[in-house]
C-alpha cells in the first residue's frame, strides 16, 4: 500500500510539473497551510531555531519570520516539482535562476586542478542542477554540463531517491547522467578517478554531521557553536582545489540570483577549519539579509 501511494503521488507530481510555473504557485498557499497550520510540520523546531539565532528579536518578529519561512518553503516545493518537468529551454525561458558572475568560475578553474563550490540551504538549492543550463553555460569558459558534478546524500527511501535523482536531472543531458550527480559516500573515489580532469564539485555543506567523528569541525554559526560537515573542505585541502561559496538569494517570487564568492585559490594553503569558518561567515551574512530564506526546519544546532 505504501509503495502504491508513492507511485500515485509521483504520478501526480509529474502532472504538476507540466503546469506553467505561474499557475503552479497557486498551490503554494495550500501547501503552506497544510504544513504550518494543519500538520504543524516542525513548527517548534523552526521557532526554537529562530529564537536562538535572533535573540535580539521580539516574539512577534520571530513569528513573522516563521510565517514567511513556511511561505518560502511552500514555494520552494512548487518550484522543485516544476523543475522536474523542465528541459534547458523551458528552464531558461522562465528566468527563475540567474548567475551574476559566471566569469569568475573561468578564472578559478584556469589556475586550479578543480573547483569546490560550497553552497547552503538558502534560496532554492533544488535548482542547483539547472546551473549547467542557465546563462549560456560553457560560453564563459567555466562550468558547463560536461564538467559539473553535484554531490548528494542518498535518501532512505529507494523509491523517493530514484524519483528525486530523475527530478534533479531534469535539464542534464543523458550523456552526463553518471557525472552530473555523485553520492557523497562515493565522492573521493570519483574525484580520484577524474583527477586529471578540471571539474566543478558542488557540495551543500551547512548541515550537522550524520555521525560523530574525529574529523568533525566546530564552528560559530548564527551566534551558536556547532559541529559541521567538513568533507568538502578536507577534500579541497588534500587536492589543492580552489574553493568558493555559491550565494543564492531570492530577488522576487520565481527569481533567484546566484553569485560565486571566492574563499581561496588553493585550499592546500589553508586548514579545513579556516575554510569552514569563512564559509559559515558568508552563509550567516546571507541569512541575516534574508532570514526567511533558510531551512529553519532542520535540527541544525543539536
Amino acid at each position: 500500500m505504501k509503495k502504491l501511494g508513492s507511485i500515485v503521488l509521483k504520478g501526480l507530481m509529474k502532472i504538476l510539473a507540466a503546469i506553467p510555473l505561474g499557475a503552479a504557485y497557486r498551490l503554494s498557499s495550500f501547501i503552506k497551510w497544510l504544513m504550518k497550520d494543519l500538520l504543524h510540520y516542525r513548527r517548534d523546531v523552526v521557532m526554537t531555531n529562530l529564537a536562538r539565532s535572533f535573540p535580539e528579536k521580539r516574539y512577534n518578529e520571530i513569528s513573522n519570520i516563521c510565517d514567511e519561512f513556511y511561505n518560502h518553503l511552500a514555494e520552494l516545493i512548487v518550484e522543485a516539482i516544476w523543475y522536474g518537468g523542465c528541459d534547458s529551454k523551458r528552464f531558461n525561458n522562465a528566468g527563475i535562476l540567474k548567475v551574476i558572475n559566471p566569469e569568475l568560475t573561468a578564472e578559478l578553474i584556469e589556475k586550479s586542478p578543480s573547483v569546490m563550490v560550497m553552497f547552503a540551504h538558502t534560496g532554492n538549492w533544488e535548482l542547483i542542477g539547472g546551473f549547467e543550463a542557465c546563462n549560456n553555460a560553457g560560453d564563459n569558459g567555466g562550468y558547463n554540463s560536461d564538467n559539473m558534478t553535484v554531490v548528494y546524500r542518498r535518501l532512505s527511501s529507494k523509491i523517493w531517491d530514484d524519483f528525486m535523482r530523475v527530478n534533479r536531472f531534469a535539464t542534464v543531458e543523458k550523456k552526463n547522467y553518471d557525472i552530473a550527480y555523485v553520492e557523497s559516500k562515493n565522492i573521493m573515489r570519483f574525484v580520484l578517478r577524474h583527477r586529471n580532469e578540471k571539474r566543478f564539485y558542488f557540495m551543500n555543506t551547512d548541515q550537522r554531521p550524520y555521525f560523530k567523528g574525529s574529523d568533525n569541525i566546530n564552528v560559530n554559526f548564527m551566534g551558536q557553536r556547532c559541529r559541521t560537515m567538513s568533507g568538502a573542505a578536507t577534500l579541497a585541502h588534500k587536492l589543492g582545489m580552489a574553493v568558493c561559496y555559491m550565494s543564492m538569494k531570492r530577488e522576487a517570487r520565481g527569481h533567484y540570483n546566484a553569485e560565486f564568492v571566492p574563499i581561496c585559490d588553493n585550499a592546500a594553503e589553508m586548514e579545513p577549519q579556516q575554510i569552514m569558518d569563512r564559509y559559515y561567515a558568508m552563509v550567516e551574512s546571507d541569512i541575516r539579509q534574508e532570514p526567511e530564506n533558510y531551512l529553519w526546519s532542520h535540527k541544525r544546532w543539536q
